[in-house]
């Protein structure tokens, strides 16, 4: 990233003049529409009013940037030692009017004001900001339902309940039922993890002796928050029935934007993996939760070419051609559109949300994942090696509810794989080159090494080939029936 390096003065005409970029919108009420991803995982997005942000360069010259102005902010990553940095400001790089600024940023508060309420942060609790159109409020359809799962495993239907109000770090929010997509509460009913379906995410306490009030199947019920495990909304979730009692099992994924690729920083990144760039997956859609088992593969295909059998472990030594063969199997047996993920939903769907190298953060450990761990990744630590798949959703899922992204099996894309297509791709809905030799896959397998397990490694193979790591999950297009 470069950093910018012409005298002062004439940058700050170029960021005083009020220009603003035209896929940077100004939110009504005079705030601009942001994006902030916080450093405890949380994702808000409203407007913002908070003080400009000052920020000082290598030279020592210190620049004011209007908020309506700024196209993006990253908090750390900075070649500018944090020494020079004075309590109150962090070291970040700043964007605004086409040109770059890397040194220590300053700034008083953002007060943000957001579907859920008024609430404000400091510079020390933010990683990331940068502009987005605002979502606006869902609205109920007459067909929507929640699933309430209770801490007995026992579950109810509603269709309405009391909104949850909700402390968080950045101050209180009351988050309508409307827009939730899955909530988990703590055993103790004391904390909720909210994701909403405009992909904010909140972490937070609940009043002493919470309850909610629900409207279910059996009428009106009011419960104590610590009875309830998970509130999902039923759109969530999507079951296919394959017969004999086998169901796949799939979650929606929102509609969103991240950060594709890995920057030239990441321990073990190959050039393929970028350059870094934000890309839009612009439809939600459902992806498999697991990786396609054996079980899954014999009641579509009726036969199982695994190595290492077990009807719960993931199917393997299936080529690209295979997968698609299923994916075409399976959209006959139920009426819906079946499809492999394309590379840029994988990645999407694999971070979660995040940018380390890992949805587990900045190193992954066999507590997490299946992989060859007689290596490490960066501060990482050797543990139990398996040589062998392990049955699907051993490990603890990402955030959006997917088990196995990291290891197991290595799973197939729709896309041909481009080495430098990155530089010239779309960055809405991109679908890979039009043409090419190999097909990618993702994920790293039980054989490989942690750094080929991370969320932006490409792997590529010929599609007619196939070896005892490869596999798959699917996708299931949102909305389609035919």
């Amino acid at each position: 990233m470069a950093e910018w390096r012409v005298a002062p003065v004439v940058m700050i005409v170029l960021l005083l003049s009020g220009v603003v970029l035209a896929d940077a919108p100004v939110a009504s009420g005079g705030g601009r529409a942001m994006r902030f991803d916080m450093a405890d995982g949380t994702v808000i997005t409203g407007r913002c009013d908070g003080e400009a942000i000052a920020i000082r360069v290598a030279q020592g010259d210190v620049l004011t940037v209007p908020i309506v102005e700024l196209t993006g902010l990253t908090v750390g990553g900075s070649d500018v030692p944090e020494a020079k940095a004075k309590p109150g400001e962090r070291q970040g790089t700043v964007r605004a009017g086409g040109m770059t600024l890397v040194g220590t940023i300053t700034v008083k508060q953002f007060q943000i004001t957001s579907l859920y309420g008024h609430i404000s942060a400091n510079l020390s609790q933010v990683r990331r900001i940068r502009p987005v159109a605002l979502h606006v409020v869902a609205q109920a359809d007459p067909v929507d339902m929640w699933v309430v799962t209770l801490r007995d495993k026992s579950r109810l239907k509603c269709t309405a309940a009391s909104p949850l109000r909700v402390q968080t770090p950045y101050g209180a929010v009351v988050v309508p039922l409307v827009q939730i997509q899955q909530a988990r509460f703590s055993a103790t009913g004391k904390s909720v993890r909210i994701v909403c379906h405009n992909s904010d995410r909140f972490i937070g306490t609940l009043p002493p002796k919470a309850t909610i009030s629900l409207k279910t199947d059996k009428g009106q019920v009011v419960l104590a928050a610590e009875k309830i495990a998970i509130v999902n909304h039923s759109s969530v979730m999507l079951d296919l029935k394959l017969g004999k009692g086998i169901t796949m099992t799939l979650i929606r994924i929102p509609a969103g934007t991240f950060t594709m690729g890995s920057p030239v920083t990441e321990k073990g990144r190959k050039s393929n993996e970028g350059p870094q760039r934000e890309v839009t997956i612009s439809k939600p859609f459902y992806l498999g939760v697991t990786e396609v088992t054996q079980a899954h593969w014999k009641a579509i295909m009726d036969t199982d070419p695994s190595h290492c059998k077990g009807a719960n472990r993931p199917v393997e030594r299936v080529s690209w051609d295979d997968a698609v063969a299923c994916c075409k199997a399976l959209s006959k047996k139920t009426g819906r559109t079946v499809r492999l993920p394309t590379e840029a939903e994988w990645e999407y769907a694999c971070r979660a949300g995040t940018t380390t190298p890992f949805h587990t953060g900045q190193t992954i450990s066999t507590d997490q994942a299946n992989y060859n761990a007689r290596h490490t990744y960066g501060n990482g630590r050797k543990g139990v090696v398996h040589d062998k798949t392990l049955a699907v959703g051993s490990f603890k899922p990402n955030a959006f509810g997917l088990h196995d992204m990291h290891g197991n099996v290595l799973e197939w894309c729709a896309d041909w794989y481009g080495e430098k297509y990155y530089a010239q791709a779309d960055t809405c809905n991109p679908k890979g080159p039009a043409s090419g030799s190999y097909r990618i896959f993702r994920g790293g397998s039980w054989s490989n090494y942690p750094t080929t397990c991370r969320a932006a490694f490409r792997s590529w193979l010929t599609q007619n080939l196939c070896n005892d790591n490869n596999g798959f999950r699917v996708v299931v297009e949102s909305g389609s029936r035919r």
